[in-house]
């Protein structure tokens, strides 16, 4: 009997679940995206009717790839149509104030600087609602500041502060932080396109690097249950490349920020079809 690769696989069991809201393989066609999804998983796609209640705060959290993703999506409807309000939370290493980002120190690491701030947004009124989410990324400026070790101990009590608990009137044990937390994994790099390639950021600013740590972060977010969008397969082939070393043209994510839109859409609830596809999904993810 012949069997589809899909079948195969049901028939094992999964190493481990990842609650891929999007697992990010797919190809471009006439510069367009096409993940690998059945047409009525995503093209299919139109706003709420107009009974929707817009809700919740959606924050987006990280370096310049999370700023230009922030001014993309605060023009869609997700902003505009979905959400109550749209934030960022600006950061490279530590959060970016006006000045912070021309100065330079020989101190060593401080991720408590970074915990801190990711509680703060967590414990904002506005984040403080099960409508709100966090689409959450510590990604490129970390192979080029911190070894693999250190990147993985801050992995670790990152995914603690967001699994906090406490407990309530009732004595029942409930999540400290009320937003939904989504991961959006980090870009591919275009080395080639560097201004300053012998500088010694970029000696640590390679391909393999960048791998290595947007690969742990995916596996130790997926381990604790959070739901993640992987980008790196989609800006990794694209054939344009980057506009620089690390930043792409809006139009590139734009088959990711019509997903966000139809996950909010759907209360923030990730888009299950059958089974067998979401199964697939996770084995292979």
């Amino acid at each position: 009997m012949n069997m589809t690769l899909a079948d195969k696989i049901r028939q094992q069991p999964c190493p481990y679940a990842c609650n891929h809201l999007w697992d990010g393989f797919g190809r471009w066609t006439n510069d367009t995206w096409r993940p690998y999804l059945d047409a009525t998983e995503l093209y299919n796609w139109s706003l709420p009717a107009s009974k929707y209640r817009r809700s919740g705060t959606l924050c987006v959290y990280g370096d310049s790839l999370g700023l230009r993703l922030f001014g993309s999506l605060n023009s869609r409807d997700l902003c505009k149509k979905l959400f109550l309000n749209c934030t960022n939370s600006y950061n490279w290493i530590y959060p970016l104030t006006d000045d912070s980002s021309i100065l330079n120190d020989d101190l060593d690491f401080m991720p408590e600087k970074i915990l801190e701030d990711i509680r703060s947004v967590l414990g904002r009124p506005d984040m403080q609602l099960q409508d709100s989410v966090l689409l959450l990324n510590i990604g490129l400026h970390y192979p080029v500041s911190v070894n693999f070790t250190t990147y993985q101990r801050l992995m670790a009590d990152v995914i603690h502060i967001l699994k906090e608990t406490e407990v309530n009137s009732q004595g029942k044990k409930i999540p400290k932080y009320k937003a939904k937390v989504i991961w959006k994994s980090t870009t591919a790099i275009s080395k080639h396109k560097g201004t300053a390639p012998q500088s010694t950021e970029a000696r640590f600013m390679t391909t393999q690097r960048v791998i290595l740590f947007s690969a742990f972060a995916m596996s130790a977010m997926c381990q604790a249950g959070f739901d993640v969008i992987d980008v790196y397969p989609l800006t990794d082939s694209y054939p344009g490349g980057g506009l620089d070393v690390v930043h792409y043209a809006d139009k590139v994510f734009d088959t990711m920020e019509t997903l966000l839109e139809k996950y909010k859409a759907h209360n923030n609830q990730r888009l299950v079809t059958s089974e067998g596809k979401e199964r697939f999904r996770r084995c292979t993810g």
